[in-house]
């Protein structure tokens, strides 16, 4: 079976953001596939939404057998495993500041 690449962006805005993101890529390493490129880590204003809490966002490309269905259910398990909840309209109203974790996934596949 052919790999695929994979991209994937993240971005946490709650608690240790740095370190959020940093266990994020371990899980996708471990869990998606060999991470072959990374991006630096750029802290960003949220955007479509007021918070007092900035994000922390990076880029992987990663190689892997998943299909595309099994890296969105994935990934949305490395959210779940880092705290993140699904809330109606999740990205237009801030996130609570008492959530430990807070990650976001888009997917690219090629």
């Amino acid at each position: 079976m052919p790999k695929h690449k994979v991209y994937l962006s993240l971005g946490a805005n709650l608690g240790n953001r740095e370190a959020n993101i940093k266990t994020a890529i371990k899980y996708i390493s471990e869990l998606i596939g060999t991470v072959v490129r990374q991006s630096a880590l750029l802290e960003t204003a949220p955007w479509g939404f007021e918070s007092n809490n900035c994000f922390i966002n990076a880029a992987v490309c990663c190689e892997t057998l998943l299909s595309p269905r099994e890296v969105l259910e994935t990934t949305q398990h490395i959210e779940r495993t880092l705290g993140r909840t699904q809330k109606k309209h999740q990205w237009t109203v801030s996130r609570p500041t008492n959530r430990h974790r807070h990650l976001a996934f888009t997917t690219t596949y090629k």
